[in-house]
């Protein structure tokens, strides 16, 4: 684990391992002020490292000597080696996509400063050690780019502009002039930010290199590639076919559920008929689940009072928590509720970030992106609707509690701390996002709200946004489905606007796996339950299900079934 987080020194400081001794020269590296190295050399060693690791494993472990525990995480050891040289051996992103790099740098050059044990002093000189070596990086960068695409470019060079915005105006509040270290971090600044802005004419060069005639494919994976990594990515028994005909009848389904729900609201809120001549089935869902979402999307917090409705609705949840004892809830809530800060990545409205693995001590912080009197009004409105008073609580309970927050302070209390470290690095993305889904039902199923229909509508919004992003990523990257057929399958399928419909059209094309990750999972919790539920009988009881399944942490949701019993 200490070597795989060593030759990955930004993944290292984010779980919070900051000094790496070398198991053969004892020497001891400062990993918070080194930057990845992005050759097309370590790339190729990286298949080797993880290559004999698995020999090892395989010349030194007897499986049948394991216990339930151990075996598990040999398990996860195992998928993740095969997840590692799958991408390093076929899927190769470092050399297709350009703006790996850059996204690496804008978290690395800030990942320093959030240190919790280290003097001001010595977070500084991390941040310019890693300034040092920006040049390096691009031009390891651009050497090992292959082949790439306009998406792609385009994105890269977006991110370039992050890091620019970083270097001018993020990190200068932690270096005021005439401090001991501001010399040597401008000059290091301006040199990062010099060869970051050339990184960017080199990729616009690239970019009229590609014929216009040539499609814009290259961010798909491919159906071979793409079966294979999901075979690792969720290590169940479901293949891609599979998922997407699940997601797809069930979606339907879904429809037709938020139809009956929105119906007897509609009614009440518009003099219009539920029916039209020759309107079509698809249509009439449409507009009126459409009319009726759209109405209860304004009642929301004002710009200013976001950060104390989300505290509001934070009490509310840990209250119905434990008068309901679904799970377990600390004693002492090391959970805080902040304006997102300059580390923030700014792809969502909210977001946890809890404790390093290695840090369980640091606070928990609840990022909430301020709204601030600048935001224009119809962006502050458009945002504020997306996220009214009904999906707030939902954001809550999937960011914070019971959703990602328990899940990672039970994490955090895991002992050894190496099997800690382990599960929480190779975790498994559709327990994580699956355990945040499946709870806010179970919340829901147990009075959350108490069947408030709008509640319950704006829930069938959000569940409509998982099959979705399912559909989308299966079909995007094993397909030939264009721009405009996701966009339709978002916004007229989904009731998605189009703001949000063109960042999920992004993030599929810079991700793949991972937006399935949230249906998966949570239809993988919802039958474990299930499982247990039959098994146990009368005895069944929630809040020891749910502890005991958080306390094992993020491994594959099938692999639970038999630690469980």
């Amino acid at each position: 684990m200490y070597e795989s987080l060593a030759r990955s020194p930004n993944l290292a400081s984010c779980a919070g391992y900051h000094k790496h001794i070398e198991r053969n020269s004892r020497i001891i590296i400062e990993l918070d002020g080194e930057l990845d190295d992005f050759s097309s050399e370590r790339m190729s060693d990286q298949i080797r490292f993880y290559s004999d690791w698995r020999e090892k494993f395989k010349r030194e472990i007897d499986l049948k000597t394991l216990d339930k525990e151990e075996l598990a995480d040999w398990k996860l050891i195992d998928n993740q080696i095969s997840q590692n040289l799958l991408e390093y051996g076929s899927i190769k992103t470092y050399s297709r996509d350009p703006g790996t790099v850059s996204l690496t740098i804008a978290g690395a050059i800030i990942q320093p400063l959030r240190a919790p044990d280290f003097s001001m002093d010595q977070k500084q000189r991390n941040v310019i050690s890693r300034l040092n070596q920006v040049p390096r990086a691009i031009e390891q960068a651009k050497k090992s780019i292959q082949s790439s695409s306009p998406f792609l470019i385009d994105n890269a060079i977006g991110q370039n502009e992050n890091v620019l915005g970083i270097l001018e105006h993020t990190l200068p509040r932690y270096f005021h002039p005439g401090a001991p270290n501001f010399a040597e971090f401008d000059k290091a600044a301006k040199a990062a930010a010099q060869e970051v802005q050339g990184y960017s004419a080199w990729l616009k060069s690239l970019k009229a290199s590609i014929p216009s005639s040539q499609a814009d494919d290259g961010w798909r994976l491919g159906k071979d590639l793409y079966d294979k990594k999901f075979a690792l990515f969720f290590q169940s028994n479901l293949t891609p076919e599979q998922v997407l005909a699940e997601s797809e009848l069930h979606m339907k389904k879904v429809r037709e559920q938020m139809l009956v729900l929105a119906e007897p609201m509609y009614q009440k809120m518009f003099s219009a008929p539920l029916q039209k001549p020759d309107e079509s089935e698809e249509d009439r869902q449409n507009r009126i689940i459409g009319a009726v979402l759209e109405r209860i999307s304004t009642e929301h917090p004002e710009r200013n009072q976001v950060l104390q409705a989300i505290k509001n609705d934070l009490d509310d949840a840990r209250k119905f928590v434990a008068k309901t004892k679904l799970v377990g809830l600390n004693k002492h809530m090391n959970l805080r509720v902040v304006p997102a800060s300059d580390f923030y990545n700014w792809h969502t409205f909210a977001g946890l970030n809890s404790a390093p693995p290695l840090e369980p001590h640091v606070a928990a912080d609840f990022w909430v992106m301020p709204i601030s009197e600048q935001m224009p009004a119809d962006k502050a409105e458009s945002l504020l609707r997306e996220y009214n008073d009904y999906t707030l609580k939902w954001l809550v309970i999937h960011e914070a509690l019971p959703g990602h927050y328990i899940q990672s302070e039970r994490l955090n209390a895991m002992q050894p701390p190496h099997r800690r470290l382990l599960r929480a690095t190779f975790r498994n993305e559709a327990y994580v996002e699956g355990w945040a889904e499946y709870i806010a039902q179970a919340m829901m199923d147990a009075g959350y709200m108490q069947n408030e229909p709008k509640y319950t509508l704006s829930m069938h919004k959000i569940r409509l946004r998982l099959i979705t992003n399912t559909i989308l990523d299966i079909k995007m990257h094993t397909t030939k489905m264009t721009d405009q057929e996701a966009l339709d399958l978002l916004m007229k399928g989904a009731f998605q606007n189009a703001a949000e419909a063109q960042n999920k059209l992004k993030r599929v094309k810079l991700s793949s796996c991972h937006l399935p990750s949230y249906y998966v999972g949570m239809r993988e919790w919802q039958r474990l339950r299930q499982v247990q539920e039959k098994l146990k009988g009368k005895d069944f009881d929630a809040m020891q299900f749910h502890n005991k399944a958080l306390d094992e942490g993020p491994l594959p949701v099938v692999m639970l079934e038999g630690l469980l019993n």
